[in-house]
């Protein structure tokens, strides 16, 4: 006799799972102590960071936030990352430490 859980119609209905849970079958893979609800109460408040791009196939380095490209001074696109770090700067915009290589 196999017995069969229905799927979840509500996302009340949902066993909850931690993301420390480990995954059955592979203990390689690491497990983090935290939980999404922290993570995200710690972002509430703060102002989203922008994305630093640098386009290798034209030499151009821009910003994304939120998905679009950020204008400052009517530019999207800065020749060195020292204007575009100004411009951030001008713009009020916090930018990450990691910067996205597109193509080379």
């Amino acid at each position: 006799m196999t017995i069969a859980t229905a799927f979840a119609e509500a996302p009340g209905q949902r066993r909850h799972r931690r993301p420390d849970q480990p995954v059955a079958g592979h203990p390689e893979i690491p497990t983090f102590d935290r939980h999404d609800a922290v993570t995200r109460a710690a972002r509430r408040g703060t102002p989203p960071m922008g994305r630093v791009l640098h386009m290798a196939a034209t030499g151009v380095w821009a910003i994304r936030l939120g998905g679009r490209f950020v204008e400052v001074d009517g530019r999207n696109c800065w020749e060195s990352r020292e204007d575009l770090d100004a411009a951030a700067v001008r713009a009020g915009v916090a930018l990450s430490d990691l910067v996205v290589d597109t193509g080379r």
